[in-house]
């Protein structure tokens, strides 16, 4: 194996792929890149068997060939090396990587051990413009769970309702659904895609500026193919069931108040200084033109901020937990927000106060009046 490289090429490639390697692997092989010297480009692949990564570098190849070595130490030392072009080539066990300046060694483990990933380019069944996709993972993400228990719900839920097609994420406290528009869609059911792919491959249209985003759900393995025009991201859909989320959706409103969402935003990080030491908890109470926000902790003190709004219907006092609120107005994408509830008991539903394609839903914490 023998080729000749840009090292900035070479050090974007290994930042796109490398992300997605974990240093705590029960095999060692998953800490690896596999390195692809073929035609006229050099092939870099990593997995973590849930997901796989591959872009695909113009090089001079001399000699074809395949090879693995820690792709975290590699991308570390091609950032770290000055020279405009390198020479990479395999000999006796060891990858070399050869400028002017110096020579380094890594030590290779065979390309058998690498788990197979197929990459065939295959006619996409889900097209969503970048512009959209990315907004709406932002906006989705944060309704998402990390509890390796629950696979489900660290998901992103892609479905077609209605004609519509309505994406969806929850942890069990909170909703997040957005409507979008997709150039295509061929399917009826729905699937769960795993958000932290979903990161990935909006970063990777951002770096290839991507106008559209192309999918390939294979229904035969479970697995949908994200192919950019230099890199191809594959990854296990989640097979449990997504919660019936709908049936919590609120259809109607006792209460429905509308507020600035910056002051709203400043006046719950005032009020987090002193709910962190009181379970996070914030309490929104509405009179005739405003929301009283506040929060109290003994071992630091109360606070009371007014925020102005327009209130419609009945007053009401319910309490949330402060982060999931910084959270939901920091992805809105609207000067004014919209707070629609039935009670303090009951879910608080958030909506841009100019569209209908977007709701976020927080379930109310109980406190003593």
């Amino acid at each position: 194996m023998k080729a000749l490289i840009f090292t900035d090429r070479l050090e974007k490639g290994l930042s796109q792929v490398v992300r997605i390697v974990s240093s705590k692997n029960q095999l060692p092989i998953l800490g690896n890149v596999l390195i692809s010297f073929e035609g006229g480009n050099i092939v870099l692949t990593t997995t973590n068997l849930e997901t796989a990564i591959s872009t695909k570098l113009t090089a001079v190849v001399e000699k074809e060939g395949k090879t693995t070595v820690p792709a975290k130490q590699l991308f570390e030392l091609i950032s770290l090396i000055k020279d405009e072009k390198i020479t990479i080539s395999v000999t006796a066990g060891s990858l070399i990587i050869e400028g002017k300046k110096g020579v380094n060694k890594l030590t290779t483990q065979s390309p058998a051990d690498f788990p197979p990933i197929t990459l065939e380019a295959q006619k996409a069944n889900i097209v969503i413009k970048e512009k959209e996709l990315t907004e709406t993972i932002t906006q989705l993400s944060i309704a998402t769970s990390q509890d390796e228990n629950r696979p489900q719900l660290g998901g992103i839920r892609l479905g077609k309702i209605d004609n519509v097609i309505e994406v969806a994420a929850t942890d069990g406290y909170r909703l997040s659904v957005k409507r979008i528009k997709t150039e295509i869609f061929d399917f009826e059911n729905a699937f769960v895609f795993p958000v932290k792919t979903l990161h990935e491959v909006a970063r990777i249209a951002s770096e290839e500026k991507a106008k559209l985003v192309k999918a390939r759900i294979i229904m035969e393995s479970n697995q949908a193919v994200f192919a950019f025009e230099t890199v191809t991201i594959i990854t296990r859909l989640i097979s449990s069931d997504f919660p019936p989320y709908q049936k919590i959706i609120p259809s109607k409103f006792t209460t429905r108040l509308v507020f600035d969402k910056e002051e709203m935003l400043n006046s719950i990080k005032i009020a987090s200084i002193f709910a962190r030491e009181s379970a996070n908890i914030v309490k929104l109470k509405s009179d005739k033109k405003n929301i009283i926000v506040s929060a109290n902790a003994p071992s630091v003190g109360e606070n009371k901020d007014i925020v102005e709004a327009q209130i419609e219907g009945e007053g009401v006092e319910i309490a949330f937990n402060y982060r999931f609120l910084m959270d939901m107005l920091s992805v809105m994408q609207t000067e004014r927000v919209v707070l629609e509830t039935t009670g303090s008991l009951d879910p608080g539903v958030f909506k841009n106060d100019n569209s209908t394609d977007f709701l976020h839903i927080i379930m109310p914490v109980r406190v003593q009046s």
